[in-house]
């Protein structure tokens, strides 16, 4: 049976017309509308009321009617089941432990399910997309993604530098006032430093190849320098980090013997002390003196943290085990003064328990597993990130888009056929 409903993902691709055009507009969709854009369109997107359409992302409906388009498409759909089933073993333990989550969260917790849709749905829907895209489509996209990303530095710095902000920030009911980081076209601030160090350490395993070699130094040096618009100190300081690994790994390579290109080596030892002198005529500025600060003050946001491991103590072990009603954590952040609790993993135990916690994870690390598989071994560096600084925020714990985009970010930029081993990669590949 197997032999007659042969899938091959890339034998199936669709036509590179109004599929790829699509796939273009659902990546520029999600990286370029924000949850806060879709509330100051008046949509119900995180408020109460509205329908289930409001409360959904636009990226999501698009990427889930072209799924459904190119499955359908095949004439037999159980041919692409049985490719999902021998080649995304990780996924469907993902969207198993997804569907235990929903089950705790809609027949237990007695809450709304359209929280798990962007922030879960969205990624395996791309993952299966984005494997059957071309060669052509995968191009235009990765050219799509750079611009929207120079687009978002380049407007996170203009709203830092003017005191003007695209979208208000708003936080809970209030809104920020008296918030300098920028919101630019991905919302939060928070969610754009971690978007845009995902997409610079992306740029430092080769996932520049779409675009000329000078362009792609500077989308590393604007990006990099737009980290400060956003102040996002751990996304920051993990960038640093692993790029300094993936440098000395580089470095390790030459030595002992590795080829490199000529070109690029001219290129990064041009670009390198421009780039330093850039910086320091910024610093020279003040143009980093406000996200400095935040390294000597941080408004609270350590004490935050403790207080927040602070609840589990009082919090019975029963309910810890099988998950406390909203209501009981909400109210004792409230009491404690606490917006958000700044660790995903903390967030889902005290969410929906460390039972069924436990279980999502094990799915959570799957997918991500897959996503290596079918993106790049360099993936593996991104993947890393992503749940470093998820440690230290509320990432996919709460309503959001940011796991969609690391997808896209891998399955576009680091696509498979020219990475090495990372970190070996470079960033003028």
């Amino acid at each position: 049976m197997r032999q007659a409903l042969a899938y091959d993902a890339r034998g199936a691709r669709a036509s590179a017309g109004p599929f790829g055009a699509l796939l273009v507009l659902c990546l520029l969709l999600l990286f370029g509308v924000s949850h806060l854009m879709l509330s100051q369109a008046g949509l119900h997107y995180e408020t109460p009321g509205g329908s289930i359409i409001e409360k959904v992302h636009p990226a999501t409906w698009l990427a889930l009617a072209l799924l459904a388009a190119s499955v359908l498409a095949r004439g037999h759909p159980l041919a692409w089941l049985d490719h999902v089933f021998v080649h995304h073993k990780g996924l469907l333990i993902f969207f198993a432990t997804w569907l235990v989550l929903l089950w705790h969260l809609v027949m237990n917790q007695h809450l709304p399910f359209t929280q798990l849709i962007d922030t879960f749905i969205l990624p395996m829907v791309l993952v299966l997309l984005l494997e059957r895209a071309g060669a052509a489509q995968m191009r235009h996209m990765a050219r799509a993604i750079h611009g929207v990303m120079a687009a978002n530095a380049l407007l996170g710095m203009f709203e830092v530098a003017s005191g003007w902000h695209l979208t208000p920030l708003i936080i809970g009911d209030l809104v920020q006032t008296d918030d300098w980081r920028a919101t630019a076209l991905m919302g939060h601030p928070l969610n754009n430093a971690a978007i845009t160090a995902h997409y610079v350490i992306a740029l430092a395993l080769g996932g520049g190849r779409d675009v000329p070699g000078p362009l792609r130094i500077g989308l590393f040096v604007l990006n990099l320098a737009a980290l400060n618009a956003f102040g996002g100190r751990v996304a920051f300081v993990l960038a640093l980090a692993i790029l300094a690994i993936i440098g000395l790994w580089r470095a390790y390579g030459v030595m002992a013997g590795r080829r490199f290109s000529a070109r690029s080596a001219m290129l990064v030892s041009i670009a390198m002390p421009v780039a330093i002198a850039a910086l320091v005529a910024l610093y020279d500025a003040g143009a980093f003196d406000q996200f400095l600060a935040r390294f000597v003050s941080d408004k609270g946001s350590a004490e935050a943290r403790m207080i927040m491991l602070e609840l589990f103590r009082a919090i019975p072990e029963r309910d810890i085990i099988f998950g406390p009603q909203a209501q009981q954590v909400a109210a004792m952040m409230r009491t404690e003064g606490l917006v958000g609790l700044e660790s995903f993993w903390v967030a889902f135990i005290l969410s929906y328990g460390l039972a069924v916690s436990v279980i999502f994870f094990a799915g959570l690390f799957a997918f991500l597993w897959d996503l290596v598989r079918s993106s790049s071994p360099a993936a593996i560096w991104t993947v890393t990130f992503f749940l470093l600084e998820g440690s230290t925020s509320v990432s996919v714990s709460a309503k959001t888009t940011t796991l969609a985009m690391a997808v896209a970010l891998a399955m576009v930029l680091l696509r498979g056929g020219r990475q090495e081993a990372a970190p070996s990669s470079q960033i003028i590949a």
